[in-house]
C-alpha cells in the first residue's frame, strides 16, 4: 500500500513556509549511517534528490532500480511509486528538494513568475529517472544547505542564506543540461536481471523492459544475450522454472498454483517448459524431491 508524506526517520527539514518561498514544499537534508530500507510510497511533490556522499538506490515500480551516486541527482515525478532500497556506501548524505506542483501565493522572497516556475518543472521533469550529473558550481551549495538543514535551531541569517541557497541551486538544477551518468552496459544488463527477478510473477512485458533500458530492442536484446548467454524471454522462462521447483519440492503446492504463482497463465505451456529445463514432469519432480528429503533425515 502506497504511503504518502513518508520521510526517512534520519531526516531533517525546513519547510518553504519557513523560508518564505511558494515553490518549495520542503528542502530536506537525510544521513544514512547504516544500509536501510523505506517501505514503498509516492509524494504529492516533484522530488530532487541529490546525493552528495556515498551511494543510494532507488527502487521503482515497473522500472528499473537506480543507483544514486556522490556527485549526482535524480528527479521523481508526483505520484511515482518509489522507496529506498539500500544506502550502498554508508555513510550516505542526501539533499532533497520537495517541490510544489505548482507555485504558491504565499510566497514572500520568490524570484519565480508562474511561468517562469512551470518552464523551470518542465526542465527538470525532463530527466526524470535518469541520475544526472550535478553541475560543480551548485556541489558546495547544496553542501553548505544540508549544513544548516542539520542545525536544531538555525539562526534568522542562516534561514536567509538558506533561502537565497535553495533559490540558486534548484535554478542550476533546473536550466542545467540533461547529462545522465554514464552506465557501463554490464551494469545496465545486472539492472535487467534484477528487474526480472523482482516482477518474474507478473505478467512482464519485455517491450516495456526494453524501453526502461534505453536500448532499441535489438540492441539490447544483444547485449543481453552477451551478459547472460540468454534471450530475455529464454532468461526469464528458467527463472520461472527455478522458481516453481522450488515450490514443488516443498509438497504443500499444487502443480497448477505453483506454475501461477510463477507468472504461467496457461498450464500446457508450463508444463512444456518444465520438462524442457527440469528433463522431467512436474508430478515426478515434486516425487522425486520429496523422496529424496525423506531419504536424507
Amino acid at each position: 500500500m502506497t504511503t504518502t508524506h513518508y520521510h526517512h526517520p534520519n531526516a531533517m527539514a525546513l519547510t518553504g513556509a519557513r523560508l518564505g518561498l511558494g515553490w518549495l514544499a520542503r528542502l530536506e537534508s537525510c544521513g544514512i549511517t547504516t544500509a536501510s530500507a523505506a517501505p514503498r510510497h509516492a509524494h504529492e511533490s516533484i522530488e530532487v534528490l541529490c546525493c552528495l556522499k556515498g551511494a543510494i538506490s532507488y527502487e521503482f515500480d515497473h522500472r528499473p532500480s537506480v543507483t544514486l551516486t556522490t556527485g549526482c541527482f535524480l528527479v521523481i515525478p508526483t505520484g511515482a511509486d518509489h522507496r529506498i532500497t539500500s544506502g550502498l556506501e554508508s555513510p550516505s548524505l542526501r539533499m532533497g528538494f520537495f517541490l510544489r506542483p505548482t507555485l504558491a501565493k504565499s510566497g514572500r522572497f520568490d524570484l519565480f513568475t508562474a511561468a517562469t516556475f512551470r518552464e523551470l518543472c518542465a526542465n527538470l521533469l525532463k530527466k526524470r529517472f535518469t541520475p544526472q550529473s550535478i553541475p560543480n558550481e551548485v556541489r558546495g551549495v547544496l553542501a553548505r544547505l544540508a549544513d544548516i538543514i542539520q542545525v536544531v535551531a538555525p539562526s534568522s541569517a542562516e534561514i536567509t542564506e538558506a533561502r537565497v541557497l535553495s533559490t540558486f541551486a534548484f535554478h542550476a538544477l533546473a536550466s542545467s543540461r540533461r547529462t545522465p551518468v554514464p552506465k557501463t552496459e554490464t551494469g545496465l544488463m545486472d539492472e535487467a536481471v534484477k528487474w526480472l527477478e523482482t516482477h518474474y510473477a507478473e505478467k512482464v512485458t519485455l517491450a516495456q523492459l526494453v524501453a526502461y533500458m534505453g536500448y532499441s530492442r535489438s540492441r539490447f536484446f544483444n547485449l543481453f544475450r552477451e551478459h547472460t548467454g540468454l534471450s530475455p524471454l529464454d532468461w526469464l522462462n528458467r527463472h520461472r522454472i527455478r522458481m516453481a521447483q522450488k515450490l514443488l519440492a516443498t509438497g504443500d503446492t499444487t502443480i497448477a498454483e505453483a506454475a501461477h504463482q510463477v507468472g504461467f497463465a496457461e498450464l500446457p505451456f508450463f508444463f512444456r517448459l518444465f520438462r524442457r529445463h527440469a528433463g522431467c514432469s512436474p508430478a515426478a519432480y515434486r516425487r522425486q524431491s520429496i523422496a529424496s528429503s525423506v531419504a536424507s533425515r
